[in-house]
């Protein structure tokens, strides 16, 4: 219990012998195109959060959005808290392109590749070396760079060490013992990361012909600023602790071992990057228009010269994001950077006083400029395709690596929030594995106010009324569950169903929750409150293309009979397709192995969390506790009018004393129970017989 000024709320549930009986938002988390990454969002309309956090990222991942974008269009969801996953690693997938002016000549590049890669290798941007000796095994490789800066007469010497963050794995490729392979991609990510370094020069990967090519490009260009002496060499010992060198081909125009490559004399090169200012794919394609360049009568000095940039979104269905007017070289980096009245798309990286803009129209991740009349070069190499944080080589699989995503957000505390965060009902359509499912249902008992959709496996609807049985032993701790669920805050739905891509052209296999959380805050729109049940065929019905199995009265008597608690989705050829049982998970005899009265209680504390709020600080006297029972029976009368609770009674008192800051209040409840089974009695009485009433 608390000992700072809270409010707490504690559930006693009665069984039938002792007690005879029988919103808000909704939260979710998954991938996305745009948006912050394992931050909670709150959105009230789909524009908006498709605006914020883009469309769905990949076929593999839609479920989310194919959820809310039901939920929310048919204006019944109320607010949607949204956490966006994502795998970065140290890049941040954003969608940039590379702006740079100069009237001549190319940057300075000098290029290392290998003169022999298999085509396994390639494709695997892997750099091959030859070993001087003949080793074995994996070897650590701290790798070093450096190479000498030539300003005028005095010379600057870096040597840029990687050990510092990480060594590097050098395999052996096969095929001829001494050839030796290291993975280029973190040797480029390491060096644009070195601060020393990328003050100087930038590396990239680029592919030419079938082979890849490391190019290290001076930030400088001219005769006086050529890279000269550079080394790209390793530090490896072999499994008997022998130091091992590597020798790297080295490919230039004018590459000569003792005197290094010579840049050849152009225009000092300018330039900085145009970034999207969250990753992600939604931005690439969008337009960046610099226009309308004026100077001011009577000035000449260029960065008094005043310039609109506007924000497009991508070009197939471009409209006008934003609009920024009566810029200068001198503010337009602090005016779209701002925190507070910046673009909300785009950041300006990497500018330097002096610098040209020219007019034009820039492509995210693309790196062209419009053929508008402008003559603007764009260096392509520097652009920057947006990613989604997805891990590209495990599409489709609930993946160790996916898992830990999900698991990081549904255990940030900013779900637990109740004084700002404020949902009834979370689901995870994207990933339904036991380690997701156990985390959700941890983040909904711990607030106490919301219940949890559990998905069934796909795998066992596939195996038809044979697969029914396989779902309930799941759903008791068999097959892939080490434990029963057994929360009444969890809801356990079985039907996956084929239902309409929203964001593609074809239908997808869906599971129930992707329609089920749709269904339920429909409901509670329809009826003012979330205490009726979304099942049967006046509050259950649902539509989709096609469904794998509908169980039949055999298979309903198992999922919902001998203390089991699995919520079939079943098709009636007069009624169509239904939810058609109303279970919480938990297997007690209780009135909370039901949703209609599980949801009423969450409903009740919700509303008394913060009708109560005004209580704190109090006087704890009898006027007190008089106006926190009027309070209290406020509320409970909401529920009696709505006819879904038959009685209550309301006690409020303080234990004094020590405790004489505490303020106790006793809530006892009688829930209305629902029609679920109805039992007709048809007598027959012989011919001529006269029925009387009664």
């Amino acid at each position: 219990m608390y000992k700072s000024p809270s409010i707490e709320i504690f559930e006693n549930v009665r069984q039938p012998r002792a007690v005879p009986t029988t919103g808000s938002g909704f939260a979710t988390v998954g991938f996305s195109t745009n948006g912050p990454v394992n931050k909670l969002m709150a959105f009230n309309s789909v524009s908006d959060f498709e605006k914020y956090m883009g469309k769905a990222p990949v076929s593999n991942f839609t479920f989310t959005h194919n959820m809310i974008n039901r939920a929310m269009s048919g204006n019944a969801g109320g607010t949607l808290y949204f956490m966006r996953v994502g795998d970065f690693g140290v890049e941040d997938g954003k969608a940039s392109v590379g702006v740079s002016n100069y009237s001549g000549g190319a940057p300075y590049e000098l290029s290392i590749a290998s003169t022999d890669v298999s085509d396994n290798y390639v494709k695997k941007h892997w750099f091959v070396a030859r070993s001087e000796e003949p080793f074995t095994g994996i070897l650590d490789a701290s790798v070093s760079v450096s190479f000498t800066l030539n300003e005028s007469s005095e010379p600057l010497t870096e040597v840029f060490d990687l050990e510092e963050v990480g060594a590097l794995d050098i395999f052996n490729t096969g095929g001829d013992a001494s050839v030796y392979a290291v993975d280029m991609n973190k040797i480029v990510r390491r060096l644009n990361k070195n601060s020393k370094f990328s003050s100087l020069a930038t590396a990239s990967l680029v592919k030419d012909g079938n082979v890849y090519i490391l190019k290290i490009t001076s930030k400088f260009v001219g005769v006086d600023y050529s890279l000269k002496d550079f080394s790209l060499t390793t530090t490896l010992e072999d499994s008997s602790n022998e130091p091992v060198n590597l020798l790297f081909d080295i490919l230039g125009n004018d590459y000569d071992p003792t005197t290094g490559i010579t840049g050849t004399d152009v225009v000092a090169q300018t330039g900085f990057k145009i970034v999207a200012k969250n990753p992600g794919s939604a931005m690439n394609g969008f337009t960046i228009r610099k226009e309308n360049n004026s100077l001011p009568v009577g000035e000449t000095d260029e960065n008094k010269r005043t310039f609109n940039v506007t924000i497009y979104s991508a070009r197939a269905k471009s409209s006008l994001l934003e609009t920024f007017s009566n810029l200068t070289l001198e503010n337009f980096v602090e005016r779209i950077n701002d925190n507070f009245y910046g673009s909300e798309f785009i950041e300006i990286d990497g500018y330097v006083s002096g610098v040209a803009f020219k007019e034009g129209t820039y492509i995210l991740s693309e790196g062209e400029v419009l053929s508008d009349g402008t003559t603007v070069s764009v260096v392509t190499e520097n652009t920057v395709v947006g990613k989604d944080g997805v891990p590209e080589s495990e599409l489709g699989d609930n993946t160790e690596e996916i898992t830990t995503l999900f698991l990081g957000a549904l255990r940030d505390p900013s779900f637990l929030n109740k004084d700002t965060v404020n949902f009834s009902i979370l689901a995870t359509p994207e990933l339904g594995n036991t380690e997701v499912q156990e985390a959700a249902i941890e983040l909904v008992e711990a607030r106490g106010d919301a219940v949890y959709l559990v998905d069934s496996p796909l795998d066992y609807m596939e195996e038809g009324k044979r697969g029914v049985k396989m779902s309930v032993d799941w759903s008791n701790g068999a097959k892939d569950r080490a434990t029963p669920i057994t929360s009444s805050y969890a809801l356990m739905y079985y039907g996956w169903l084929q239902v309409p891509d929203l964001y593609g052209s074809s239908n997808i296999i869906a599971p129930p929750s992707l329609l089920v959380l749709p269904k339920m805050l429909s409901v509670d729109k329809m009826y003012g409150l979330p205490c009726f049940s979304p099942a049967g065929v006046t509050r259950g019905k649902l539509i989709a293309s096609d469904y794998f199995y509908s169980p039949d009265i055999e298979d309903r008597e198992l999922m919902c009979g001998e203390g089991n608690s699995l919520n079939p989705i079943i098709f009636s050829n007069t009624r169509g397709l239904m939810i058609f049982s109303q279970k919480t998970a938990d297997r007690s005899n209780s009135a909370i192995n039901r949703i209609h009265v599980r949801r009423m209680l969450n409903d009740i504390k919700r509303r008394l969390y913060s009708s109560l709020d005004v209580m704190r600080f109090e006087v704890n006297n009898t006027s007190t506790q008089s106006e926190t029972r009027r309070i209290v029976e406020n509320i409970l009368s909401i529920y009696r009018s709505a006819e879904v609770l038959q009685s209550y009674s309301v006690r409020v008192s303080s234990p004094g004393g020590a405790e004489a800051d505490v303020l106790n209040i006793t809530i006892s409840m009688v829930p209305y129970g629902l029609v679920e089974r109805i039992r007709i009695f048809l007598n027959i009485d012989e011919a001529g017989a006269t029925i009387t009433e009664g």
